[in-house]
């Protein structure tokens, strides 16, 4: 029987803190979609760090960059409009200060307008993302995941 890690065993998850990105006025359920399935289907227990408001002024730029700061990865959660959202290129500048990875999640089927320049594309599957998730630093770099 092969040994398993004593996280395993006990049903414990390792964790990953994730800034999730999205369009704030239109696509705050892509979140709540978003952590909901992450309970049952990702390999590893999402620690949320995004903001709970939209607010782009001194105080919420200073709290945007620790929050970026202490992830792992930036989730750039795409709809139809996120690619023009000023809150979502701050929060892409941010992480590009802090030297946060950035990944931007495709749904499947969709087409949606990408942030140019600003990170790798992952599609919106369980095994990508749970792939993408063992080392973001990584999936970021790797040519065939950068988004020119």
């Amino acid at each position: 029987m092969p040994i398993q890690p004593k996280n395993a065993r006990r049903g414990k998850k390792n964790s990953r803190s994730v800034f999730l990105s999205f369009e704030f006025e239109r696509d705050a359920g892509r979140r709540g979609t978003f952590i909901g399935q992450a309970k049952n289907l990702c390999e590893f227990a999402i620690i949320d760090k995004s903001l709970p408001r939209a607010q782009h002024d001194t105080r919420w730029r200073r709290e945007a960059r620790e929050r970026i700061g202490a992830s792992h990865v930036v989730m750039v959660l795409l709809g139809p409009d996120t690619h023009t959202a000023p809150g979502v290129k701050d929060e892409l500048s941010l992480a590009g200060e802090v030297r946060c990875p950035v990944v931007q999640l495709m749904p499947r089927g969709k087409n949606y307008g990408l942030v140019t320049k600003s990170g790798a594309v992952c599609q919106y599957k369980w095994s990508t993302i749970n792939q993408m998730l063992q080392d973001p630093k990584a999936f970021a770099a790797s040519a065939m995941n950068r988004n020119k």
